[in-house]
């Protein structure tokens, strides 16, 4: 489990905004998905949830920063307690790095089993 503390972060409009202490500038989305599965049942609420760094300070890339996964199962434990029977699709391939995306969130998901999340 992290034991880090995330980074305050707000709801503005329809997506969670965080900026860290690198100065990189974070948003979380969760945005309708259910047309991808018209077979689930009407009570489920599929959701396809995004992460975007919106600014990188001085450097090219977002350095490693612990407390960024302890900001996101934050955030995702709120959309949880607000939206229960709820899926979440992730699926991005544009840039082929789908696979180092789904380790990342397989490994947050495995350090951060709390029975909440």
């Amino acid at each position: 489990m992290n034991i880090l503390p995330p980074y305050n972060f707000t709801f503005r409009g329809d997506e969670y905004l965080f900026t860290t202490d690198n100065g990189v500038f974070y948003s979380v989305t969760f945005s309708d998905a259910a047309y991808y599965f018209v077979d689930f049942p009407d009570y489920l609420s599929i959701s396809e949830f995004s992460i975007k760094v919106l600014q990188v300070g001085e450097s090219i890339s977002p350095p490693s920063d612990k407390r960024v996964e302890a900001t996101i199962v934050a955030i995702l434990k709120t959309f949880f307690s607000i939206h229960t029977n709820s899926i979440l699709y992730v699926c991005d391939n544009l840039d082929n790095r789908h696979h180092a995306r789904h380790r990342k969130f397989d490994t947050w998901f495995r350090q951060n089993q709390d029975a909440t999340l």
